[in-house]
């Protein structure tokens, strides 16, 4: 027995293929009817790119009979091949406007939108202002339950030829309407759908709807295509550092959204997707993932039904130019909110670093040591290090590991390498303000290797805060150095 369940005439959790290849190029739709019965069993989509059908899907199909027919593959009374529109009713050309009424549902267009800067998984391959939504109101006029695509086929078209809906998309960072067009409704019941394509350009486009599994096809309208503007809030503003009620603070970066829930509680995630619209902020962080932005005499703040910000520090990204800077050892970095000087460098077998607290008659509390190898030791290898002491000089604490590492040697041989924080003996994750820490950076290489080394150059990169990830190359970095090492 199948359940379907339908609220204000529509089905909520119904997802159905809605291309075979999922984009434009080939155009195949494929229907399951089993008598009355209903697909039990959907095929799954992967929202975190676009409804990308994921390898594996087990699709079970509790019924005696399978019918499959295959729409718009090869042979077939509707054509879908992007030339000119046939069939039997169309040829007018309207100006955004479009009414297609058939005897089992009606569309009408009712608008298009622009995607949100969060709608592609990679923007730097995809261009959300030129990816547009067109909306339609959708009407079932059959007392069997379905979605849009049941009766209707869209096709839009630009300087001659047919535009491509987008790929490597989170669906749920989509407009409503586009995630509607899976949901069915009811006889007589309403739902406005999505449907989305690429723009070539601005230039007008025209949109064709066909009877999907027919020949009926609507009239062509033309759509004058406004170019896209972008009224999001200036997302540099927003780089920062923000303080909340309690403990709860939030570090915002373009390497780093990092919230931290009480004095010894955060959580963050680094290379974030972070983009605005005019009211809100939006990141992939669950924690914060919609922030209202409001400004009240000049002093921003972000908020949502946990979490009230108020912005302490701004940090803009961008027109900042990184350089390489030379520092030699003994020699202080300073930056705002941190002073490092590298002190020693060399290579041992082993890389541990001791603390005994304690009087030193034993007396007082007596001898606790606490011991932190950095650096194990194994046979036929070295550890080539760089150390120093980081003092924090902001205003807020931070994690000092977060330090890109490369190691040059004879200016040829690259090691990627690790960043230690280390007092008394215990690894630091938090830095406090105004407080110091003993920092090492550190590689391995093969003993033999030791003796021919002429030259050690320690490449370092973090960002503002040390927010961001130890992990990538140095000079991704906001802050970028070279220490001669050995």
């Amino acid at each position: 027995m199948n359940l379907n369940i339908h609220q204000n005439g529509k089905d909520p959790g119904r997802q159905i293929i809605r291309r075979c290849l999922l984009n434009r190029q080939k155009k195949c739709t494929l229907y399951f009817c089993a008598g009355s019965d209903k697909l039990t069993n959907r095929l799954a989509e992967n929202h975190n790119f676009g409804g990308k059908m994921k390898k594996g899907v087990l699709l079970r199909i509790l019924s005696s009979v399978l019918c499959i027919s295959l729409a718009g593959c090869g042979s077939s009374s509707s054509s879908a091949s992007g030339t000119a529109a046939s069939g039997s009713s169309g040829g007018n050309t309207t100006n955004g406007t479009l009414h297609f009424e058939l005897d089992t549902g009606v569309l009408d267009y009712t608008g298009y939108e622009y995607v949100s800067k969060g709608f592609y998984s990679d923007s730097s391959e995809n261009d959300p202002e030129k990816t547009i939504v067109l909306n339609f109101n959708y009407t079932n006029k059959e007392n069997t339950p379905k979605n849009y695509m049941s009766d209707f086929w869209i096709t839009t078209f630009q300087n001659g030829t047919e535009l491509d809906g987008p790929s490597g998309y989170y669906s749920d960072q989509g407009p409503e309407s586009l995630q509607n067009a899976y949901d069915e409704v009811l006889q007589n019941g309403v739902i406005t759908i999505g449907d989305a394509f690429v723009l070539q350009d601005y230039s007008p486009v025209t949109v064709i709807v066909r009877h999907n599994g027919g020949k009926e096809v609507s009239d062509q309208m033309l759509l004058e295509i406004e170019e896209y503007a972008d009224n999001s809030f200036d997302i540099d503003r927003l780089y920062g550092y923000w303080e909340g009620k309690g403990d709860t603070a939030l570090t915002l970066t373009s390497s780093q959204v990092k919230v931290q829930k009480t004095s010894s509680s955060s959580t963050y995630i680094d290379s974030p997707r972070i983009w605005t619209d005019e009211e809100y902020l939006y990141t992939n962080l669950s924690e914060v993932e919609k922030l209202k932005i409001e400004e009240q005499d000049g002093v921003l703040h972000l908020s949502s039904d946990k979490y009230e910000f108020t912005q302490v520090e701004n940090w803009p990204e961008s027109g900042v130019e990184v350089e390489l800077q030379t520092v030699s050892m003994g020699e202080t970095i300073t930056t705002e909110f941190a002073e490092l000087t590298f002190t020693d460098s060399g290579n041992k077998p082993e890389l541990k670093y001791s603390n005994t607290t304690g009087g030193s008659d034993g007396s007082y509390g007596g001898h606790i040591t606490f011991s932190i190898i950095v650096g194990k030791e194994t046979p036929g290898k070295q550890h080539l290090y760089l150390e120093g002491t980081l003092k924090n000089t902001s205003s807020t604490d931070y994690d000092p590991e977060n330090i890109r590492v490369k190691a040059v040697i004879n200016g040829s041989t690259e090691l990627e390498g690790d960043a230690s924080a280390i007092d008394a003996g215990k690894s630091v994750s938090s830095l406090n303000p105004l407080n110091s820490a003993t920092v090492v950076l550190h590689t391995e290489v093969d003993s033999s290797v030791v003796n021919d080394i002429s030259s050690l150059e320690w490449y370092i990169g973090f960002d503002r805060s040390f927010s961001g990830s130890s992990r990538g190359d140095p000079s991704e970095s906001r802050y970028y150095y070279v220490i001669k090492g050995k």
